[in-house]
């Protein structure tokens, strides 16, 4: 489970675009690409630069206005994607 002082930040070798409403990301060790949209956006915006997973909660609530409890359980299945996918880096 992620914890609220976990540290989360984009790994130094991804490559990524932003397309203003759509983020493009290269994992270069796998040659993969993946895309975002939408609140997955705002999520990789927060997180070009390492952040506490309770900063990166509290500004999804904030902007889009959803229940907290359900906005940590999402942000901790996207998150865990994202890790699971070479991108970013979770740390406590």
């Amino acid at each position: 489970m992620l914890q609220h002082d976990a540290i989360v930040s984009v790994k130094s070798d991804v490559l990524f675009s932003d397309l203003g409403k759509e983020v493009v990301m290269l994992n270069a060790e796998t040659g993969t690409y993946y895309g975002l949209e939408g609140v997955g956006v705002t999520i990789w915006n927060l997180i070009q630069q390492a952040k506490p997973a309770r900063i990166i909660h509290a500004t999804v609530v904030s902007e889009y206005c959803v229940d907290p409890t359900e906005c940590w359980n999402d942000l901790t299945d996207f998150l865990g994607d994202l890790e699971k996918k070479g991108l970013i880096e979770i740390t406590s």
